[in-house]
C-alpha cells in the first residue's frame, strides 16, 4: 500500500485491513468464509508489509546522497520556522493582514512603508540589522561576498540559498538562517 512506510497505524486499523483484505479475497475467488486464502494467494499480513515498508524506507533514506533535504529538520524551533519559510507559510503581514490589529500588509517593525514579506525581514528590515549582519557574515564567509552579491541579482534575492533550496546549499548558512529566524 502506498504510504505505509511513513504512516502511523494502530493495531485496530491493521486488524480492520486484514478483515477487509480477507473479505475481498473470498469475494473475488468465490470462496467460503472459512477457506484459508493467505497462504494460497501469497498474501502477507498488513503488519508484516508495514515493517518491510518501513525498513525499505529507512534503507532508502540512509543510502541517499548528502544533498538530501531531511538533514535541515532536526526538530528544533529554528527548523520549524525554516520549514515555514521554505513553504512560504511564515506568518508575515503580507499573509495575515486581515486578522492582525494593524490591518495592514506593511512592515510594522521598521515603518518604512514596505510590504512585510520574508525577504524584507531577512534582508532589509532595519529592526533586525544586528541579526542580518550576523547572518551575512556567515554567508560571506561560506560563499564569498562577490558570489553572494552576484546571486542577489536573481529574482529571489538569494533566499533560495539562505533556506537551502539552492543546488549549492551550505549547512552552515542554513543553520545561520535558522538562528536568524529564531531571534527575529
Amino acid at each position: 500500500m502506498f504510504g505505509t512506510n511513513v504512516m502511523a497505524w494502530n493495531r485496530g486499523d491493521l486488524e480492520k485491513l486484514e478483515v477487509l483484505q480477507n473479505r475481498v479475497g473470498h469475494l473475488a475467488l468465490g470462496a467460503q468464509k472459512w477457506t484459508a486464502l493467505r497462504g494460497n494467494l501469497g498474501w502477507s499480513l498488513f503488519s508484516e508489509r508495514m515493517v518491510k515498508a518501513v525498513l525499505n524506507y529507512k534503507v532508502r533514506i540512509e543510502q541517499m546522497e548528502n544533498k538530501r533535504f531531511e538533514r535541515f529538520y532536526d526538530g528544533s524551533f529554528g527548523s520549524q520556522l525554516l520549514f515555514a519559510v521554505r513553504c512560504k507559510a511564515l506568518s508575515v503581514n503580507r499573509h495575515t493582514w486581515r486578522w492582525n490589529k494593524g490591518n495592514t500588509r506593511l512592515c510594522l517593525q521598521c515603518n518604512r512603508g514596505v510590504e512585510e514579506i520574508v525577504e524584507h525581514l531577512v534582508l532589509e528590515c532595519s529592526k533586525y540589522e544586528h541579526e542580518q549582519e550576523s547572518l551575512m557574515e556567515v554567508v560571506h564567509e561560506q560563499c564569498g561576498e562577490k558570489k553572494w552579491n552576484a546571486g542577489c541579482v536573481e529574482e529571489d534575492s538569494g533566499m533560495r540559498y539562505l533556506v537551502g533550496l539552492d543546488e549549492e546549499c551550505n549547512m552552515t548558512v542554513v543553520d545561520a538562517m535558522k538562528a536568524f529566524l529564531v531571534h527575529k
